[in-house]
């Protein structure tokens, strides 16, 4: 596919291993989409937001949903 693809994944997410996110956006670039964004945040974990992150942590989470929310409203 060429569609837009947002992968977000928890650096602390104890039943996924992180090493998934990377694998999969490189899967997706062999296969020719060059519209893939993904983001690796300590802010999660597997399907919680953790209670204390570096405020930079917060902005990079905060910009990766704004251009998925772009791109959706396209």
């Amino acid at each position: 596919t060429d569609a837009p693809v947002f992968a977000l994944h928890g650096r602390l997410d104890n039943v996924i291993p992180s090493t998934e996110l990377s694998q999969l956006a490189a899967s997706l670039a062999r296969a020719g989409n060059t519209r893939v964004q993904s983001l690796l945040t300590p802010v999660l974990s597997h399907a919680n937001m953790e209670d204390e992150f570096a405020v930079m942590e917060g902005w990079r989470l905060a910009r990766f949903w704004t251009k998925a929310w772009k791109e959706l409203t396209r």
